[in-house]
């Protein structure tokens, strides 16, 4: 790959939106946006305090989009950069989105929390009538890009959206994902894409399996597992697979009998 950067090099910080309470997007200087695909990550490197793993939420002319939420001490220290300022960046790595598979099919898209990061440029390329959009978060307030909802549905995407915990803003259905999820809703979709949390993941390739969605057309993301990126640290190594280099990206199938992060469940 022509840009791919595999030491971290200054990225200049071009400007961060707040989504959510701890929750920023950053738009980041990178030479080599137009080759980053849907489902990939980047390494992301604040001095002094390491690197982290960080699935592209979308690009534009130069520069990736990182949505990040802070949950510990490098993200707490890029939380303290401002505009202007300096970090690294290295990447992309990882296996993306089926893209070719997913054109010109009708696709559900069962997203929890930040789940919705790693999913938006499959979102932003492909949002049409043949796309559905199940989303939910912990509250309203956590609910990604609701700025983009309204351009998703012009462009004919059904958006179905639930909270776990409601509030006085909040006039839409109070639940997990997975109460969005029905057998007509399910069969009218020939590929489905899961990202979010581990046991949300579970709970959801889980109920399109019971809904008549086989686990060969199912594809799960297992980003929150890396570390190094290039498969020398062991780190993200489940079974024979190492996340970061055989993935982030999976089919249900491939991954379904290996156990995850979350505890030793299984998919």
């Amino acid at each position: 790959m022509k840009g791919f950067v595999n030491v971290p090099r200054a990225s200049r910080i071009l400007k961060n939106r707040d989504e959510a309470p701890d929750i920023k997007t950053y738009t980041l200087a990178f030479e080599a946006w137009h080759e980053v695909q849907p489902g990939q990550f980047m390494e992301l490197f604040v001095e002094g305090f390491w690197e982290i793993p960080i699935s592209v939420a979308a690009v534009e002319e130069g520069a990736v989009l990182l949505t990040i939420a802070r949950v510990g001490k490098v993200t707490g220290a890029l939380f303290r950069h401002r505009e202007g300022e300096c970090v690294g960046l290295r990447g992309p790595y990882g296996r993306p989105w089926p893209m070719e598979e997913l054109r010109g099919r009708r696709v559900l898209l069962v997203i929890g929390g930040l789940g919705l990061a790693p999913v938006r440029m499959v979102i932003e390329r492909l949002a049409g009538p043949e796309i559905t959009l199940v989303y939910g978060a912990r509250s309203p307030e956590l609910l990604l890009y609701r700025y983009r909802y309204p351009e998703w549905q012009q462009r004919g995407m059904q958006v179905l959206l639930t909270v776990d915990r409601a509030d006085e803003t909040w006039q839409g259905p109070v639940g997990v994902v997975t109460t969005l999820l029905n057998p007509e809703l399910v069969q009218a979709h020939e590929v489905a894409l899961v990202a979010g949390p581990p046991i949300m993941m579970k709970f959801a390739t889980k109920a399109l399996e019971e809904m008549g969605l086989p686990p060969d057309r199912v594809y799960v993301t297992l980003e929150n597992h890396m570390k190094c990126g290039v498969g020398l640290c062991g780190h993200c190594r489940i079974g024979d697979k190492y996340v970061c280099v055989d993935g982030p990206v999976f089919r249900l199938d491939e991954v379904r009998h290996l156990e995850t992060w979350a505890a030793g469940e299984v998919l």
